[in-house]
């Protein structure tokens, strides 16, 4: 029997105002599902969320998906935006694991509307992959008194460099 755990991650600070969205993610499957709904704090021109506050949220995405892969580190990030994505539309993001080379790991998202019918954006990226207990330094120290044992590490650096994610839910299925 093989067991899958699904995280629910979801954003609880600046409701209405910025990212609104939730998250879930499938290790077994290596791939996480979002639901985003951009707020006017994100605006680039009137009405369009700026380009750089979707690239925030794809590199934080791909940040979830990385629990499937023990990513660490965001190696190379490239976006192409195909469309404006307006302001408090609902869009949907799929990101998945699509490959493994060595120590990195290649993964790809797509920004779509809710019901799958335009296409936003397409993103991938490269993460290197790392041992936390071999990491020296304040940044990375300050974790470990934290966040206890070397497990929680990886979660905690999560949320260290998306303050705005928490999780709320872990369940598991048989």
């Amino acid at each position: 029997m093989v067991e899958d755990t699904h995280h629910f991650f979801w954003i609880t600070e600046m409701k209405k105002l910025g990212f609104e969205y939730v998250i879930f993610h499938s290790a077994l499957e290596k791939k996480c599902i979002c639901l985003l709904q951009p707020e006017p704090l994100l605006e680039g021109l009137p009405g369009v969320i700026h380009g750089g506050a979707l690239g925030t949220m794809t590199d934080t995405f791909f940040m979830t998906v990385f629990n499937s892969a023990n990513a660490v580190f965001t190696g190379t990030m490239t976006i192409t935006f195909k469309r404006p994505l307006t302001l408090s539309s609902v869009v949907r993001l799929k990101a998945k694991v699509t490959g493994m080379e060595g120590r990195k790991v290649f993964l790809s998202c797509e920004t779509q509307s809710s019901d799958r019918t335009v296409l936003f954006a397409k993103a991938s990226e490269i993460q290197r992959v790392d041992n936390l207990q071999h990491i020296s330094g304040t940044k990375f120290s300050a974790f470990k008194g934290k966040c206890g044992s070397a497990k929680t590490i990886k979660l905690c650096l999560m949320e260290k460099y998306s303050t705005l994610l928490r999780v709320l839910i872990q369940i598991n299925y048989n």
